[in-house]
């Protein structure tokens, strides 16, 4: 609960004593208007944090990289009177939306729903969430400040982004299956690996001319690369671990 910043409690207690010594019309409608204010002040904020309900719904759970979603948040007054000035605290994680806390400032009249939605992005890979939401309001003269907070934590994953197959068979100049490599640096001079038949572009220092005499072709030496790069590819197989 959070506390008021001024209040008029002090200035009813002062006024009430004057309002019994001097029974003057002014005091006396003084000392009304406070009581009003102030205990109209409670019932109503009261009953606005009793009859307001925020719900929130994440219809997207996964994003690729660099797609975009979008969060809602239902607002609910279920009560006659009108309430004004509440404030809607959502948490998603830095990496979902630009700026961290989203906050909303709505006000409902009586028995109004209205929705509320805000954007999130997958800006970096992982799992990430949308965490607990606080909604906040107060009587119309801030007396009677109050704030509800609901820990529900919503998880989006995102994933890495999708690139088609026909845009990966490139030369990167390193060898790539049996794809013949112009550029002899990934190439070590010493270490033979065996010997091919001759194809057009071969230069001429690399044709083995005794094993081509004994076979009556033309055939050239094949070395062995001298940067070997590995990659470790890890697939989780784990059927839990996916929501279907």
């Amino acid at each position: 609960m959070r506390k008021s910043k001024t209040s008029l409690l002090p200035l009813f207690i002062l006024v009430t004593p004057l309002a019994l010594l001097y029974p003057l019309p002014a005091v006396r409608l003084l000392w009304a208007l406070l009581l009003t204010i102030y205990a109209g002040g409670r019932l109503y904020s009261g009953r606005i944090k009793k009859c307001s309900r925020v719900s929130r719904t994440t219809p997207v759970d996964r994003l690729f990289f660099g797609e975009e979603g979008f969060v809602e948040l239902l607002v609910e007054n279920n009560s006659r009177l009108p309430a004004a000035n509440l404030l809607v605290e959502d948490r998603p994680d830095f990496d979902l939306a630009y700026g961290g806390v989203q906050r909303f400032l709505v006000s409902l009249a009586g028995r109004e729903k209205r929705r509320l939605r805000y954007p999130v992005r997958g800006l970096k890979r992982g799992q990430f969430l949308v965490r607990g939401y606080t909604v906040s309001g107060s009587d119309l003269f801030g007396q009677f400040p109050w704030d509800t907070f609901h820990n529900k934590n919503d998880i989006i994953t995102v994933y890495p982004r999708i690139f088609p197959l026909h845009g990966l068979f490139r030369n990167y100049r390193q060898p790539f299956g049996s794809l013949r490599n112009k550029y002899p640096i990934f190439e070590d001079p010493s270490r033979s690996e065996g010997i091919r038949p001759w194809q057009s572009g071969d230069p001429l220092r690399r044709i083995n001319w005794k094993q081509s005499a004994r076979a009556g072709s033309l055939l050239v030496n094949t070395l062995m690369p001298s940067i070997s790069r590995r990659t470790l590819l890890l697939v989780n197989l784990h059927e839990p671990d996916y929501n279907f």
